[in-house]
């Protein structure tokens, strides 16, 4: 088995954040992170984070700085060819989860403000949040 280099997911995350900063990597985001998601299997455990950047991402009030960090971690995610290349089932998805990780910790307190600010919307099965739905409870006795 490969051995996990931070520095290779450090150096790709760099230069995928760049990407991220262009029309073409947003692009590649937006198009292809639903399936990505779809498709991976494994990493239950950070999908809810994986969730939350993606609306961040997507949010028009989102600063620009913290959009192209996030979409750097969205762009390993999505990309085939990272660190440890997901043609590996599980161990494949070990630096994704070490990408997304490293990227939470770094908007933590920014992330988990949004994820609190979201909390009244109803989340689709893309993962977007969808915040204009109206309901009642009925107290029947």
């Amino acid at each position: 088995m490969r051995r996990i280099n931070i520095r290779n997911i450090l150096k790709i995350l760099k230069a995928l954040t760049k990407k991220a900063a262009t029309e073409a990597g947003r692009t590649e985001i937006r198009s292809n992170f639903s399936a990505k998601l779809k498709s991976s299997k494994g990493i239950d455990g950070i999908i809810d984070q994986l969730k939350v950047m993606y609306n961040y991402f997507l949010d028009p009030e989102v600063s620009t700085y913290k959009k192209i960090i996030i979409g750097g971690i969205l762009l390993y995610f999505i990309s085939p060819t990272d660190a440890i290349p997901d043609i590996f089932p599980a161990v494949g998805l070990i630096d994704d989860t070490i990408a997304v990780l490293y990227g939470w910790t770094i908007l933590k307190e920014e992330l988990e403000n949004y994820t609190d600010s979201k909390r009244s919307g109803v989340i689709n099965e893309d993962g977007e949040v969808i915040s204009d739905v109206e309901y009642s409870v009925d107290d029947k006795e």
